[in-house]
């Protein structure tokens, strides 16, 4: 039970100012607010953290450097035994034309006489003008018993000008005189990248060529066939692949320590109740329903034909357009299953902290996601900061909703001008962190979050009793951001070195530090405990 707690000098005068609050232990909450006690607790943690970091630290993943087209030939060449296939790759992708040089080389190695004329005809037809196929090197290719590889390099040849249709007639001429693998893969890979999807088709079946279809290709080949059944199936297996100890529990560390932020913000009055088991399992229909977005979205994008082009007006289009409202309006409907229980308790707080939950577990899926495919660097500075952004645009939207459920159409415009609002934070948040060509603008986006995170603010401070917390709330963000912090610092090193995760954390460390200090602060301004007025005599 809430008790009264009163501070003031030992036997002070009445005309000296009392504060008084309900809370369990009035102590607790002012040692919370002193700034000098939380830099040496979180100093701490960081330091123990970096400690076992460096302790348990994995060996350091290093990028292979990009192997000089130049300096591979002249290995190949040097070689006892060479392999025609990677010699003539390494011809391929030079960047200017083959000397006489090179030519020289090649007659003078100790290649095979039939490996010599291979490279030196590919070296041939890359000095013409336009740099096209030889007479020499196409006669190795339609002789009675073909060179082997020529065909196979009449198609690089072909694909690297982007002439899908004679590169693949080519390939398929190499194949049926020497079939291999990674010949197979290239086939597929150029018709992939050419959108070939009936011919694909064919070769799906095909055991030989199975193999080399990646889950991501089979979910396009679904989609294009219009097989939703596949689609939902290659949907769940890319989920269920997606799924390692590093994602895994970089994504479980963010979306904890915003949790634990959000139901603080709820004030809830015991362990288990309401407050607590609730929001609980909207986490968990957030996370399991944004699974059934892949498959909308999916759909949509098919259906629509959209996707991202590489090209700014197109994608921030898409992400402001299409995929901002389809995933604001779906987190609503997400909503459902809590609607009848919100709407009869009428307690506008719940309401917050149960619809922002929803969302938390939304971006809780797309965290993962993301651990699982971006840079570690890029996953971190996404971790701070689309935790909340989904939590604060559910809350709103879904507050917003509610109002109209119980008072009706009047509150029709408020709800419309909301999740207008949303949307477009929403569109600029992607648009401006997930488009490439506009890095420079990724400050953009943290403007989002902080504009929709004062609205929250604003809409919270009028529901929530800033007299019954045990602890101040702006403690709780900065040691939760804190304990993110060490867990992404210990276990990035433990996967992939000490100097990688280190990296990772210096470089999103003015990320940290901004969103830790404008929330600290709006905690203190805006929901902070508040003195009473001085007493005054009587």
């Amino acid at each position: 039970m809430l008790t009264h707690f009163h501070e003031s000098q030992e036997h002070g005068s009445p005309n000296e100012p009392v504060v008084e609050f309900n809370g369990t232990d009035g102590r607790l909450y002012f040692m919370s607010r002193d700034r000098r006690l939380l830099a040496a607790f979180i100093s701490v943690i960081l330091l123990v953290a970096a400690g076992l970091a460096w302790v348990l630290r994995g060996a350091d993943y290093v990028a292979s450097p990009p192997q000089n087209p130049a300096q591979g030939i002249q290995a190949l060449l040097a070689a006892p035994s060479a392999d025609t296939g990677p010699l003539v790759k390494s011809i391929l992708s030079l960047n200017a034309a083959p000397s006489e040089n090179l030519i020289s080389e090649i007659a003078d190695s100790r290649l095979p006489d039939k490996s010599k004329e291979l490279a030196t005809a590919v070296c041939e037809s890359l000095r013409s003008v336009p740099a096209e196929p030889t007479s020499e090197l196409l006669i190795h290719a339609y002789q009675v018993n073909p060179l082997q590889g020529a065909n196979e390099a009449i198609g690089d040849m072909y694909a690297q000008a982007g002439k899908a249709n004679r590169a693949r007639e080519y390939y398929h001429r190499e194949l049926e005189r020497n079939p291999s693998d990674e010949l197979r893969a290239k086939l597929v890979g150029l018709l992939e990248r050419h959108g070939e999807f009936a011919a694909l088709a064919s070769l799906a079946g095909d055991p030989d060529f199975a193999p080399h279809f990646s889950i991501e290709l089979r979910l396009k080949l679904a989609l294009h066939q219009r097989q939703w059944s596949e689609v939902a199936a290659r949907i769940a297996e890319m989920q269920l692949g997606s799924i390692s100890a590093l994602p895994l529990i970089l994504a479980l560390a963010a979306g904890f320590a915003w949790l634990v932020v959000g139901l603080h913000c709820g004030q809830p009055q015991a362990w288990v109740c309401y407050r607590t088991i609730v929001p609980l399992t909207a986490v968990c229909v957030g996370a399991v329903g944004a699974l059934g977005v892949h498959f909308i979205a999916a759909w949509q994008d098919s259906w629509l034909a959209v996707g991202k082009t590489g090209e700014f007006l197109p994608d921030f289009a898409y992400f402001a357009g299409i995929v901002a409202s389809r995933e604001e309006i779906l987190k609503l409907l997400l909503l459902i299953p809590f609607l009848p229980t919100m709407l009869r308790r009428r307690d506008p707080l719940e309401i917050l902290i149960v619809c922002g939950s929803v969302g938390l577990g939304f971006a809780f899926e797309g965290n993962l996601q993301l651990c699982r495919t971006a840079a570690l660097e890029e996953a971190f500075g996404r971790l701070l900061t689309a935790n909340f952004f989904h939590f604060a645009t559910t809350a709103l939207a879904g507050a917003a909703l509610c109002r109209l459920l119980i008072a009706g159409s009047s509150q029709l415009p408020r709800f419309l001008r909301t999740l207008a609002t949303v949307i477009i934070a929403h569109g600029a948040y992607d648009g401006f962190s997930r488009i490439e060509s506009v890095g420079m603008l990724s400050w953009i986006s943290v403007a989002s979050v902080l504009v929709i995170s004062k609205l929250f603010f604003i809409e919270l401070r009028s529901w929530r009793d800033r007299f019954t917390d045990q602890c101040f709330l702006g403690a709780t963000l900065v040691i939760c951001l804190s304990g993110l912090a060490a867990t992404v610092l210990v276990t990035a090193s433990v996967h992939a070195g000490f100097n990688l995760a280190l990296w990772a954390l210096l470089k999103n460390a003015a990320y940290l530090i901004l969103t830790g200090f404008v929330f600290f602060l709006r905690f203190d301004h805006d929901l902070a405990l508040e003195p009473t007025e001085p007493a005054t005599n009587s």
